[in-house]
């Protein structure tokens, strides 16, 4: 019998830290269903294809449209990972959005408008 894979949703798998760790996961010995969030589906899909491998089932890598900053996003990839798979065993949220300023302020503070 073989071990059920551990489900994990990947926000912002398309580049930096959240491409890396899908890389990481891929590389390790535990089984894990990976469902790549990113913004548009031609990005998740780009990254399912860069790192889809011979040496791996075809179905351990999911695209998947999930943008943080919309609601109906949210709901939406919730609603395919549950129909899919009916759990989540772990959320890497690792995308993220800034709506400061468009450039570093003059004391070099980013949150120097906080208080």
């Amino acid at each position: 019998m073989t071990a059920s894979p551990t489900i994990v949703v990947l926000t912002g798998s398309n580049s930096g830290l959240g491409y890396e760790t899908v890389k990481s996961l891929l590389a390790s010995s535990v089984p894990y269903k990976i469902y790549c969030g990113a913004r548009s589906l031609d990005k998740a899909q780009k990254t399912v294809d860069s790192l889809s491998s011979a040496k791996k089932p075809a179905d351990i890598l999911v695209p998947l449209v999930l943008d943080v900053s919309s609601d109906e996003s949210i709901a939406a990839a919730t609603k395919t990972v549950a129909e899919a798979d009916g759990r989540v065993d772990v959320l890497i949220n690792n995308a993220g959005k800034y709506n400061g300023p468009s450039r570093w302020p003059r004391s070099g503070h980013v949150f120097a408008g906080l208080s």
